[in-house]
């Protein structure tokens, strides 16, 4: 987080959980070299996976320059230690992140109309640049929000400067090289309520012979689905407990459970006895 978010602002999450996908990673690497000793050598081996280690492991260029050449590694937003402009832009209708790498892909850039006037002296060079970096974005920034994304990405590709649209999910879903790769689970024919309904269905024989009846409340407006349960043999967080989690299973689409524990009827009185008022008599 110390590394994520713009200079000025908080430490920021990052997008992905790292740390768990990473060691997921190192754990399937390390099996494979233990399978393949195993395979060689006819030994066994011990695997220790360490969330902490893995994802040190992933810091291992800011690590490197902090622990060996004593530089202090901080936020630094869109931008790039080493190189400029690399950093995102707003267009017309979206964004684009640009990456020159080099002075021959900044002249390049230069030489197109959409960005007449920067190819002065002081940006000639990636130093240069570098040093700069707050006016130049202001610059690029300005030229860039004349453009759409696509006019950009034609520009600039022509060019020979690396350059992408800032994709959404959908986007990323959608395209050709990504699509066919996916695995898509079509859901169950059957609506939310019908599913719903099954799930718990299936889920009360767990509940003992005395789970009693379910009465459906519906969705409400937030996604929510209301169900009324009698009183069972299971304590109320169990059935809980087991009834979310089937819901969960069957309808992920639903926000959440909410269940009501009906109370049973009161027993009715079978023999009641008052106090006799004083001054009546009995007969015998």
């Amino acid at each position: 987080m110390e590394l994520t978010g713009e200079p000025d602002g908080p430490p920021m999450v990052f997008g992905l959980p790292m740390v768990d996908l990473g060691a997921a990673e190192h754990g399937y690497s390390a099996i494979m070299k233990a399978l393949y000793h195993r395979a060689v050598a006819g030994a066994g081996a011990r695997l220790d996976v360490s969330m902490l280690r893995s994802a040190v492991s992933w810091l291992v260029s800011p690590v490197l320059l902090s622990a060996s050449l004593g530089e202090r590694i901080a936020r630094k937003g869109n931008t790039h230690q080493f190189f400029a402009p690399v950093a995102v832009f707003q267009t017309r209708d979206g964004y684009v992140y640009v990456a020159v790498g080099s002075d021959q892909q900044w002249a390049a850039l230069t030489t197109l109309a959409a960005f007449a006037g920067l190819g002065r002296p002081e940006y000639a060079a990636n130093a240069g640049r570098i040093a700069a970096t707050s006016g130049l974005h202001r610059e690029l920034g300005e030229r860039f929000a004349r453009l759409t994304t696509a006019e950009a990405q034609a520009l600039l590709r022509e060019a020979g400067v690396p350059v992408s649209p800032v994709n959404t999910l959908a986007d990323v879903v959608a395209d050709p090289l990504v699509e066919s790769l996916l695995l898509v689970h079509d859901l169950h024919p059957l609506d939310t309520s019908a599913r719903v309904r099954r799930a718990v269905e299936e889920v009360l024989p767990q509940l003992g012979s005395h789970a009693g009846n379910v009465e459906y409340l519906g969705l409400d407006e937030a996604g929510v689905l209301r169900l009324r349960l009698e009183q069972s043999g299971c304590s109320a967080d169990t059935v809980r407990d087991l009834i979310e989690k089937a819901v969960a299973g069957a309808a992920p689409e639903a926000a959440g459970v909410a269940i009501e524990m009906a109370q049973p009827p009161a027993e009715p009185t079978l023999l009641q006895i008052t106090r006799r008022p004083v001054g009546i008599q009995g007969t015998r």
